[in-house]
């Protein structure tokens, strides 16, 4: 959209709320609209990357799903991303039968919802970010626990 958008800048808006990061982009961009138009954009890539397989499962992750859920251990997943993006990477790698609970962005927004496993999921990614995995996202959890 005519900006250079730095590392950093990502850097700032990770792990924030979409208010914030709103807020953030739209230091950038202007206006409310053109923040939109950014979101559209960037979904439309991602649902794009997705349909045309170009978005992949880290190697092991679908090993360590089956063997935790044949061993009973309850699942849950707590994302960020919106329920239609969320939902739709789940059933692209047909991972939905694995999650007991499933938590989308939107739903905790919509509840104000402040729950044990996003604390969690948010202590992890801080203390891999501490420890120089911030770049890895959510993936580094899983790397970590290998390690």
């Amino acid at each position: 959209m005519g900006h250079d958008v730095e590392v950093a800048d990502f850097e700032r808006m990770r792990g924030q709320g979409r208010h914030h990061n709103n807020q953030y982009i739209k230091s950038y961009l202007g206006t409310d609209a053109l923040v939109q138009e950014a979101r559209n954009l960037r979904e439309k890539y991602y649902f794009n990357a997705l349909n045309n397989n170009e978005v992949q499962l880290m190697p092991g992750a679908l090993e360590l799903l089956e063997t935790a859920f044949e061993q009973g251990i309850t699942l849950a997943v707590a994302t960020s991303s919106y329920r239609d993006r969320g939902k739709a990477t789940l059933d692209q790698f047909d991972l939905s039968k694995y999650f007991t609970y499933q938590v989308f962005g939107d739903e905790a927004e919509k509840m104000s919802l402040d729950l044990p496993m996003t604390q969690l999921a948010h202590k992890l990614y801080t203390q891999l970010a501490e420890i120089g995995h911030a770049d890895k996202g959510t993936q580094a959890i899983v790397k970590l626990w290998w390690e």
